[in-house]
């Protein structure tokens, strides 16, 4: 190739340095956080302009400080291309062998001034140059590169092949010095092609790696917990998987925090999640070799352990023990324990889904029984929750059928003996015609979450049933209670739908009494009084049940907007047996009365007790002794026979 063909090569240089440029600017528009896409383009540009002006000379056009200029740009570009690297890299800010650089830089541009117009000095100092700064970068990558991931070996590749074209350019332009002769044809070629090839590709290789480093992002996103830092469900199923086929010894745990939602209703969701945060820190470096924790959701956590059963309880007991120690959230310490059910493989099951279930069967079980402490699965376990399953598909299957009844026990007033008032009791139909009684599925239609829709449906009946009383002879100031769980005080609605329920039927709202037991008062305080005081503004009753057992509170009588106080079936059914109870019921409806609060005795099983509570100025009793629950109809007939009163012993 003839020498003025140079021309040529600066025109496909120019072209490859703007095509270069393009493409990174385009990257920096695709992803404007990933800044040093910008300094690739300015970079590339500033070399296209640098080698247009060098251009000039061989056009015959003034060189001058448009020489100088040229060289100065063609030589910022690997410049750039190490601050590049170190922003894709996140090193420090730029340490002492970056100043000497950027002094080296100065050096250039002096000796670019001094060799203007002189074709061998000027080659040779601004080849040395780029050769320079072509092996800083590559020293940056040898240093802070590692490990090297296959974006990074191609940026080493492509500054290795551009270092070393860039040395051979110093070499010719030294012979070329010397030997007082132009440069060979091929040695300018390789020095004006192969770096800019190589430029292209690290142009390349920094894209990849971006995209490459986004998508580990995602990766890690999708398999690591953002919050806490441990692994989700998914690497954890998987590790699980790959541990089972081992076919060694596995225990599986599922560890639950008490008291998480208190903690992050009375202190807010963000508390929550640096409560979590906390756990994970404390946990992790307990963990010994071949043990996972992963955070499964919400605050359940997941724990793998290659051992045995008897060894894994001690070991989760260990950890729970850590969990029982205050965590400082906020410059506040706060306490949080935790539960843990467990299972193991190959005793319990051997499939990833059926450990998985047993280990939650068993943690329901630790969180119900053990609070605290670790529940081991047993086959007992699992019947109870195939029973429970199966009751909560009776009850869905029995609300979509509308097999959901109300049973009314009327309660008797102990002044004159007439039956002013009853109970709604519930009751669920089954298909075949049988009735289960509240003790066999409430407590799983609370943990279900069916409780609200179960108390809608009995508001329904009962406000119906208590309209049709009304409307007749037997009742005209007819009262009904109704029994309110603790998740329907919860609902925000709960007044607003009280109200309509009593407007449809064309009741007032003295005549229904709703009624609650003393644990939806403990399990969220602020809560209850805000729903109980927006009934009680409506005008209905609120009864307090069960009241001298479990979280029986006198603070309660003073904080809640308590109107009927029903005494404990425990208290009544010891009377006239034993004076402690005597002295008890005496001293509750004394006090009850001096408060205004009307007294309710439940659990009437002997007529004799009618007479003991008669003797004790108490309100009203209910009983089997006085009628068992029964539907409106059998009601209706009952109240028409008892017009007479009721208190004959």
């Amino acid at each position: 190739m003839a020498y003025p063909d140079i021309a040529t090569l600066l025109l496909v240089t120019i072209t490859l340095n703007g095509l270069v440029a393009a493409f990174m600017w385009l990257m920096h528009r695709t992803k404007p956080r990933a800044r040093y896409f910008r300094l690739l383009a300015v970079g590339a540009a500033g070399s296209a302009v640098g080698w247009t002006l060098y251009a000039t000379r061989d056009l015959g056009w003034p060189s001058g400080l448009s020489y100088v200029a040229a060289y100065l740009l063609v030589a910022l570009y690997p410049g750039l291309l190490i601050l590049a690297v170190r922003r894709f890299l996140k090193l420090k800010p730029p340490g002492p062998w970056q100043a000497g650089l950027c002094v080296a830089f100065v050096v250039l541009a002096l000796g670019l001034a001094w060799a203007a117009g002189q074709r061998p000095h000027s080659m040779a100092v601004a080849t040395g140059a780029n050769a320079l700064l072509f092996s800083a970068s590559w020293l940056i990558l040898l240093r802070h590169g590692r490990p090297f991931s296959p974006p990074v070996l191609t940026m080493l590749v492509t500054i290795g092949l551009s270092a070393m074209v860039l040395w051979l350019r110093l070499a010719s332009g030294l012979w070329a010095h010397a030997s007082g002769g132009a440069p060979e044809s091929a040695l300018i070629l390789m020095a004006l092609l192969i770096p800019m090839l190589a430029s292209i590709m690290l142009a390349l290789a920094f894209s990849v790696a971006e995209f490459r480093r986004d998508e580990r992002k995602l990766r890690e996103a999708f398999e690591r917990d953002g919050l806490t830092g441990l692994p989700n469900r998914v690497p954890a199923l998987e590790h699980l998987r790959i541990a089972l086929e081992r076919n060694e010894p596995l225990s599986l745990a599922f560890i639950d925090l008490d008291g998480f939602k208190r903690i992050n209703d009375s202190l807010g969701h963000a508390t929550g999640d640096l409560l979590l945060a906390a756990v994970s820190e404390r946990l992790r470096p307990m963990l010994r070799e071949g043990e996972l924790l992963a955070r499964f959701g919400g605050d359940e956590f997941l724990l793998l352990l290659p051992l045995p059963p008897g060894p894994s309880e001690h070991r989760c007991r260990e950890l729970l023990q850590a969990l029982s120690q205050p965590f400082e959230i906020e410059q506040r310490h706060v306490f949080v324990g935790g539960s843990a059910g467990l299972c193991a493989f190959p005793e319990d099951a051997r499939e990833p889904r059926e450990l998985l279930r047993l280990a939650d069967t068993a943690l329901y079980q630790a969180k119900l029984h053990t609070r605290g402490d670790v529940s081991r699965y047993t086959a007992r376990m699992g019947d109870a929750a195939s029973a429970e399953l199966a009751t909560e598909l009776e009850l869905r299957a029995a609300l979509e059928d509308q097999r959901v009844q109300i049973f009314l026990q009327p309660r008797l007033d102990l002044v004159d003996g007439v039956c002013r008032g009853a109970e709604a009791l519930m009751r669920i139909r089954r298909a075949d015609g049988s009735l289960i009684l509240p003790g066999d599925f409430i407590a799983v239609a609370e943990r279900c979450g069916l409780m609200p829709r179960l108390g809608a449906v009995v508001l329904e009946q009962s406000c119906q049933a208590l309209s049709t009383l009304r409307r007749s002879s037997l009742g005209e100031d007819f009262r009904l209670s109704v029994n309110l769980s603790p998740l329907e005080l919860h609902d925000e609605a709960l007044a607003s739908r009280v109200e309509a329920a009593l407007c449809r039927h064309g009741l007032p709202a003295s005549a229904l009494e709703l009624e609650l037991t003393e644990t939806a008062l403990v399990d969220d305080p602020l809560a209850a009084e805000r729903r109980l005081s927006e009934l009680r503004a409506l005008g209905v009753a609120i009864a307090l049940d069960d009241f001298g057992a479990g979280f029986s509170g006198l603070s309660h009588l003073l904080r809640f907007p308590i109107s009927v106080l029903k005494i404990d079936r425990s208290f009544i059914e010891r009377l006239r047996s034993d004076r402690i109870a005597d002295a008890l019921v005496e001293g509750l409806v004394g006090m009850a009365q001096r408060l205004g609060l009307r007294v309710v005795a439940e659990g009437i099983e002997r007529h004799a007790l009618i007479t003991a509570l008669q003797a004790m100025d108490c309100d009203e009793a209910q009983g089997y002794a006085i009628a068992k629950p029964m539907p409106l109809e059998s009601l209706v007939g009952w109240l028409d026979s008892a017009r007479e009163p009721q208190l004959t012993a």
